[in-house]
């Protein structure tokens, strides 16, 4: 997808490491025969990369540790049961570039993980 030419700021090693894990998640919980997209889009002065898969259905106590994660609500450390390594440090590694995760699961197993950086 095209866009104008908007300018971000970022430390490009913590973006690599976040797109990495999101990508390499999605490769690995991706049914075989099904797709992984990478769409990038302008929402409210924000890039955003998404990242979408069908994935195999987690349950509502994993759906809920992962929004929690994101959404701040809690601090998860490394070993804590249901959520690995790499999305802990997607969490870490997006508060050092101020940037925002969002994630979501629908009933039918599409998983949604948005990275939103500001426009400079």
């Amino acid at each position: 997808e095209e866009h104008t030419e908007d300018t971000i700021t970022t430390d490009p090693n913590s973006f690599g490491l976040i797109v990495r894990n999101l990508l390499d998640n999605a490769i690995k919980y991706t049914p075989e025969g099904e797709k992984v997209s990478l769409q990038t889009f302008i929402e409210q002065d924000n890039l955003v990369f998404q990242i979408k898969n069908k994935s195999s259905m987690m349950d509502n106590a994993q759906i809920h540790k992962i929004k929690e994660l994101f959404s701040g609500i809690k601090e998860y450390s490394f070993g804590e049961d249901g959520l690995g390594v790499g999305l802990i440090l997607i969490h870490q590694f997006a508060q050092k570039i101020k940037s925002k995760v969002f994630f979501e699961q629908n009933t039918d197993g599409m998983t949604t993980f948005k990275v939103s950086l500001p426009i400079a």
